[in-house]
């Protein structure tokens, strides 16, 4: 019975994150430029999301961090993908949304969504109003792009697309790293 009812939480949870995707407060942490409203926003696309079966996106994953009653605070924790990006979210470093009562676990979701026609991978992670400090890591895989120059953008409440630059890049593994200090909503796009 309670794997039935974690399934059903994770279901809902992946559910709300496809309806209502992305949460922004004060853009990156790497770039003072963004001041958004901090509205919660529907998915905010450049082109068709997809790509025909077998792609294997879109990608959800979820992972429950629960409250450390001795320490006073929450586990770390990663919540990985099955192209390979992963976020890390190192001990103690979760603070909950607003209004979360002390001690709830916290249900932290993620969703890729390739954009074929874009040619670019779109993260978004939730939910709305938590922060990290220390920073979380978001290390994002975009091997499935192909070849080419990667372009990584922050996209704001209003689904602008404003590029960032990494704080790391491995060109030959394909991946990006992210420091963050509250969820954000990132695209990776190879020109073709």
């Amino acid at each position: 019975m309670k794997t039935f009812i974690k399934l059903i939480t994770v279901l809902v949870a992946i559910a709300t994150l496809v309806f209502f995707v992305g949460c922004e407060k004060n853009g990156p942490v790497s770039s003072d430029q963004n001041n958004d409203s901090g509205i919660t926003w529907i998915s905010f696309n450049k082109g068709k999301i997809g790509g025909g079966v077998g792609n294997g996106y879109p990608q959800t994953t979820s992972e429950e961090f629960t409250w450390n009653e001795y320490l006073n605070c929450y586990r770390g924790g990663n919540l990985s993908f099955l192209n390979g990006t992963k976020l890390v979210v190192p001990f103690a470093s979760l603070t909950p949304p607003a209004g979360t009562p002390t001690g709830d676990p916290i249900l932290i979701t993620g969703l890729i969504e390739m954009d074929t026609l874009n040619n670019e991978l779109i993260f978004t992670f939730g939910p709305c109003g938590s922060g990290f400090t220390p920073a979380a890591d978001i290390f994002m895989k975009y091997g499935d792009l192909g070849n080419g120059n990667p372009t990584l953008y922050y996209i704001d409440a209003n689904g602008n697309y404003i590029e960032q630059e990494p704080h790391s890049i491995d060109r030959h593994q394909k991946w990006m790293q992210v420091e963050i200090q509250h969820f954000s909503r990132y695209a990776i796009a190879i020109s073709r």
